[in-house]
């Protein structure tokens, strides 16, 4: 249910009522309570304060006359001394009318006066209008507290209303969608449209029906992304939102995190995971296996074949030891150099081909439109195997007996764009494993095979290497037949 700002009650107000007559404070408690208020009663000027520490009220009714301890002038003053509780609203209730005693309790910062005896309708009135006027002072000061703590963010913060028009941007959020030139949001233009004169939004389909799918995906990922060019590398901005429960009018907060050293991180991470098993398997193998025949039988081999097992173990130790190196020669330079380069498309081939003899998949087919031929791609020769080995990886892995039948389609689009087509022979999935399977550890596997490990960062690293550069990636069902594209 929505709190209305207007009726304090609804805020679960605070009074505290201080007066040393038990039936006064009886009174006032019954007719406050049936405005909602939360009723908190002291005896005693000392218990008052002690009190107020505590509960922390949004007004204080202040009987001046108490014979025991602290007058209600004295009260007064305590409170406006003690740092938490000077700007506490004060309503002295009194017995003397004269001007002497008024003037006393506006010097000693007492906020209004009621007479005993007192009217409950205007005494509830009074109350009702004072924690208003509070109400409005604390949300302005808690307002300027998260204006201030906004504004200094690395973070960019966006308040939308149900028609996707921006209401609020912070100074970060207004740089990350270039509109730092203007002092104030003066855009007839949505944040979707604004977002897309510079960025992709991905994954397209939680883009869907913006902002109408903010609460049914709350709790999606989304992204902005701006693709690399030749003179500034990719650029991300994690997007998450959430719906601002205050208000007869429906908002929605987005969140605006530039996460790009994370993506760059993990596309480090993940060209070396895919060097590791492509290029290191291989000769890896090659040098286990000599080291093991020559241990095992190099007493009984004739010398000839010694030496042949010698120096296979010794070629490929030093092919490890040179892959090694370019290993570490990436991973230094990847900080500081693009991404991608360019990759000549006639080479694809090759490619497909290694991969496939390293993963032991035998019914491969690779085409490549003739009018590609010599034409190239945003992607370097890592990073288009990367993409091939996770994707054909998972086609022999979701098939299933691990033996997949896998052609690759390599065509030009209408949007100057090359679209390549893997396609498998393995199992359908399900629309909602067809959505959530670009997820980090997705665990798709499991309601086929009943394996506990799922797509792992393959599919995710084909994705979001893919949006690097301004592309898309796409997974949906074969028509008619297992598998998938």
């Amino acid at each position: 249910m929505q709190s209305d700002i207007t009726n304090p009650a609804s805020y679960n107000s605070t009074v505290l009522v201080v007066d040393d007559q038990l039936a006064i404070r009886r009174i006032i408690t019954r007719i406050l309570e049936t405005e909602g208020y939360q009723i908190h009663t002291a005896s005693n000027g000392q218990e008052a304060l002690d009190l107020a520490s505590n509960v922390m009220p949004d007004v204080i009714l202040l009987d001046v006359l108490m014979p025991n301890g602290l007058s209600g002038f004295e009260v007064c003053r305590k409170l406006r001394e003690t740092p938490l509780l000077n700007d506490v609203p004060i309503l002295m209730v009194t017995a003397l009318d004269d001007r002497e005693s008024r003037l006393e309790g506006i010097k000693s910062g007492a906020d209004d006066f009621i007479v005993k005896p007192f009217d409950p309708i205007e005494l509830q009135a009074r109350v009702r209008n004072i924690t208003r006027l509070n109400r409005y002072r604390r949300l302005l000061v808690e307002r300027l507290k998260f204006e201030w703590v906004v504004e200094e963010s690395e973070e960019g913060y966006v308040i939308i209303n149900e028609h996707d028009f921006i209401m609020y941007a912070n100074s970060r959020a207004k740089l990350f969608l270039n509109l730092a030139h203007t002092p104030r949001i003066e855009t007839s233009d949505s944040f979707l449209s604004i977002a897309k004169q510079q960025y992709n939004c991905e994954p397209d389909e939680m883009w869907k029906d913006w902002p109408q799918n903010i609460e049914q995906l709350n709790n999606v990922t989304r992204y902005l992304i701006r693709p690399e060019s030749q003179h500034s590398s990719a650029f991300w901005l994690q997007v998450t939102t959430l719906k601002l429960p205050l208000g007869a009018e429906t908002l929605y907060a987005i969140r605006l995190r530039d996460v790009t050293q994370q993506m760059t991180s993990r596309h480090t991470v993940w060209q070396l995971h895919a060097m590791i098993f492509h290029k290191l398997r291989t000769p890896f193998s090659s040098v286990l296996m000599s080291l093991e025949l020559l241990n095992a039988y190099r007493h009984e081999m004739p010398k000839d074949e010694v030496d042949m097992l010698h120096d296979t173990a010794l070629k490929q130790a030093n092919r490890l030891n040179q892959i090694m190196r370019g290993m570490l020669t990436y991973i230094d330079s990847t900080s500081n150099s693009a991404l991608f380069d360019n990759f000549e498309l006639s080479n694809i081939v090759e490619v497909v081909q290694k991969i496939a003899e390293v993963l032991e998949i035998k019914n491969v087919t690779c085409n490549l439109a003739e009018e590609l031929q010599g034409a190239y791609i945003r992607f370097n020769e890592d990073t288009i195997s990367t993409v091939m080995w996770e994707v054909m990886r998972n086609a022999q892995k979701f098939h299933p007996l691990q033996e997949p039948s896998i052609d690759i389609v390599i065509q030009a689009n209408s949007s100057k764009m090359v679209a390549f087509q893997i396609i498998d022979n393995g199992i359908n999935l399900s629309p909602n494993q067809l959505v959530s399977v670009w997820q980090p550890y997705y665990q798709g596997e499991r309601s086929f095979t009943g394996e506990v490990p799922g797509a792992g960062l393959g599919l995710t690293a084909v994705a979001l290497l893919t949006w690097q550069v301004g592309g898309q990636y796409k997974i949906y069902n074969r028509q008619e037949q297992p598998g998938v594209v």
